[in-house]
């Protein structure tokens, strides 16, 4: 994943740094600023978590966003009690995945499947 261009397109963005000034954590939001929010990302270093890192993003996001009607996110269902925790309840949703979008993107805008090769290269 490109995290840098996910920061710099997000709408809101938060991020936790340690005592040296790294990147421990970050949480991303995208809305339209009227009625809604979704908070696609919220990413907290494997030897930072238990810390209470990821709570605190969530909590600063939730209050940048406290004036919109809707604050939406899509989580497994094992990490949906830690949202629970912190004032969000489960709701029902959809959600559609491309994962060969994100091999678009990684190849300039290119198609090509999982070997790499590109379509447009069998074409006749």
């Amino acid at each position: 994943m490109q995290h840098l261009e996910i920061l710099r397109r997000s709408t809101y963005v938060h991020i936790a740094v340690d005592e040296e000034s790294k990147v421990v954590g970050f949480i991303t939001s995208i809305s339209d600023g009227v009625l809604s929010a979704y908070i696609p990302l919220l990413e907290v270093r494997a030897d930072a978590r238990g810390r209470g890192i990821g709570s605190q993003l969530v909590r600063l996001m939730l209050d940048r966003l406290s004036d919109l009607y809707m604050v939406d996110l899509t989580c497994d269902p094992d990490t949906l009690g830690f949202y629970e925790h912190l004032g969000m309840r489960a709701a029902t949703g959809a959600s559609l995945r491309r994962p060969n979008a994100l091999s678009i993107k990684a190849n300039g805008g290119v198609a090509s499947d999982s070997d790499g090769n590109h379509p447009i290269d069998d074409a006749p």
